[in-house]
């Protein structure tokens, strides 16, 4: 008796296993994209947490300067934004003086618009051109200021060429989290 798959059998497998792997990979660039987005809210995400880290652990700025520190974002659609350190504590970001440093998005997704009291007082307002987000100690406190007033709540809208979009949402309470539109 002999044993073993019949050439029939072995052709039906392959081409099952072939079939499977075609529509993985048919579908990897979209999966690619994806994770750029989320891999980009999460890195914004994670600068808040940073400026909240300096402005509690009393971090130095120059020479024996404790400053607040916050992130600042502008012209939209934008592929980068501000660390900043708030030495004239005016909880807004004021010139290249205050930069500590320029974070830039190196993936497709950009950051396509600023919303403020979206989740507070809805629908919010969705026409902000610039947003400063400022940690004050000793309070675990943001401020929220923008170009159109100080809201409880901002959103940062990030954004694929394709469509797809997540917001950062920021509380002046601290409350962070990442959600898909």
């Amino acid at each position: 008796m002999n044993k073993g798959f019949t050439l029939v059998e072995l052709v039906v497998t392959i081409s099952i296993s072939l079939m499977i792997s075609a529509l993985v990979l048919a579908d990897f660039p979209e999966f690619t994209r994806r994770l750029e987005l989320s891999r980009t809210a999460q890195a914004i995400a994670l600068s808040f947490r940073q400026a909240e880290s300096a402005a509690l652990a009393v971090r130095e700025f120059g020479l024996g300067v404790f400053p607040a520190y916050g992130i600042h974002f502008e012209n939209l659609p934008a592929k980068s934004y501000i660390f900043f350190a708030d030495l004239d504590s005016d909880r807004i970001y004021d010139n290249s003086g205050e930069k500590v440093d320029s974070l830039i998005i190196n993936t497709a997704p950009t950051i396509s618009r600023i919303c403020g009291g979206a989740k507070s007082s809805p629908p919010g307002d969705c026409s902000i051109g610039w947003l400063d987000a400022v940690y004050v100690r000793p309070n675990p406190d943001i401020f929220l200021t923008t170009d159109r007033g100080s809201f409880n709540d901002a959103e940062i809208v990030v954004r694929l060429p394709s469509g797809e979009e997540k917001q950062i949402v920021i509380w002046t309470t601290g409350q962070l989290s990442v959600e898909s539109l």
